[in-house]
């Protein structure tokens, strides 16, 4: 028990290394990204001058207020969301936090862009008071849009531990913005010369040069932005694998589910060829009519048979999933009385074995008559098999459970002793005061009493 779960640790440790390694080729992506990000300001501003420069930081500083709106939490929000669902196997969650966190930001973004580009031309005027840096206001509140689903994809790809998809686009992002910075800019201030000219106003000239550098930020963001689109759509499958495997082993695989689940421990000694084992299958029953169970176990199998039948993407995946939520059903109490038999058991020893799990799952209160009905066996012949294993009859044998039932009912939990009453199945409370008063010598009532002091 010890080493397994010393090597369920080092499987998690494993696991919680960043995907994708190569951290020294994150660390120069990094370092280069955050270089050019310091330094292409300054070819710029000596291409636009002074005034140039103005407009750019106007525009820029305006972009900031809007993109403070729409998306800059969108990225932190999504990773810490999203390794929080991953961690605890909510794969359905994931994909859910992601549909709408997609939503809200690409929405939030365009609200916010048709805002920055109406009001463009009155923030330049009466609020900057530099008519002037309304082109490149106009230019870089397209970039709203990108910049913030450009931070979710990230956020994302954060969130499923691996950055080299996000270290990849920061440094496309910044040698892009450069290039088309510098070109735009130098291309866009000559037509603004000649657009000067012509009215007569040499500003124009570093207005149009600041758009130009205002272009290259949106180039820089749009282009990342199909980037991280086309590996997110080209590794959609590894990504799920990831989530399966790394995240979500523990409710789909031996080192964990067979723990709590005797069901799929049964399927891993059966599939073991090489593991000395005693034969054994599980004896099920129905604790309800079998109509409600098969209203709960229909849907899975209608499912599994239609995702058998396709080969798109992440079928296997679904399969998996629901075969794990097939072997939680069956492990369900309220649904089923289950037990572990023996092949090589007595035939008296199976009838025992059904008769306990009944009387367990009907808390004792399973009468004679019931258990004849049920098991299609005389009551006397069942009577006897009960007493030969326990040494009572069987109304003394389910009276040993219900009573143990009770106690810890009064014990474990704060139900009424009404509540209690009910759970069991009395409709006597009298009765159920004087049996329990013959069991133990007090009340109900008394006992919690005596045990809470």
């Amino acid at each position: 028990m010890k080493m397994a779960a010393n090597n369920h640790k080092k499987k998690r440790r494993r696991n919680d290394r960043p995907a994708g390694g190569g951290g020294a080729f994150l660390a120069v992506c990094s370092g280069l990204a955050g270089l050019i990000a310091m330094i292409k300001r300054i070819p710029l501003t000596n291409m636009i001058g002074d005034n140039g420069n103005a407009y750019y930081s106007m525009a820029f500083d305006t972009y900031t207020f809007f993109f403070l709106l729409c998306g800059y939490a969108a990225p932190a929000v999504v990773a810490k969301m999203t390794a929080a669902r991953c961690s605890k196997g909510q794969f359905r969650n994931t994909r859910r936090v992601w549909n709408v966190s997609m939503g809200l930001t690409a929405g939030s973004g365009l609200i916010c862009a048709l805002l920055m580009f109406l009001l463009s031309d009155v923030l330049s005027r009466r609020v900057l008071g530099e008519p002037m840096s309304a082109i490149a206001m106009k230019i870089l509140a397209v970039n709203l849009i990108f910049a913030s689903v450009l931070g979710l994809y990230r956020g994302f790809f954060q969130g499923m531990g691996t950055m080299v998809p996000t270290a990849l686009s920061r440094f496309l992002e910044e040698v892009l913005c450069l290039i088309v910075m510098l070109v735009a800019a130098g291309k866009m201030g000559e037509y603004g010369s000649k657009v000067g000219a012509l009215l007569q106003n040499p500003n124009y000239e570093q207005a149009f040069g600041a758009a130009g550098g205002i272009l290259g930020l949106v180039i820089g963001s749009l282009v990342p932005l199909l980037f991280l689109l086309v590996v997110f759509f080209m590794f959609q499958d590894v990504f799920l694998e990831q989530l399966m495997t790394e995240y979500g082993e523990e409710a789909l695989t031996a080192d964990s589910l067979s723990e709590v689940n005797p069901i799929y421990q049964l399927y891993l000694d059966s599939r073991n060829k090489n593991r000395q084992f005693d034969k054994v299958y599980l004896d099920y029953l129905p604790v309800i009519p079998v109509e409600n169970v098969l209203d709960r176990l229909n849907p899975l199998f209608n499912f599994l048979v239609t995702e058998l039948q396709k080969t798109d993407p992440g079928s296997f995946f679904f399969l998996k999933g629901t075969f794990a939520r097939f072997l939680q059903l069956l492990h369900t109490p309220s649904l089923y009385c289950m037990a572990r038999v023996q092949s090589d058991s007595s035939s008296q020893e199976y009838i025992f074995s059904k008769v306990t799990h009944i009387m367990e799952a009907s808390h004792g209160r399973s009468t004679r008559e019931y258990l004849e009905k049920q098991l299609h066996y005389n009551g006397e012949y069942l009577n006897r098999i009960v007493k030969k294993y326990t040494g009572k009859t069987i109304l003394e044998f389910g009276q040993g459970i219900y009573l143990q039932e009770a106690k810890r009912l009064l014990l474990d939990t704060d139900m009424s002793i009404s509540e209690i009453i009910a759970e069991l199945g009395f409709s006597n409370r009298s009765h159920f005061y004087r049996v329990f008063q013959k069991a133990f010598g007090e009340t109900p009532l008394d006992y919690r009493r005596r045990h809470e002091a």
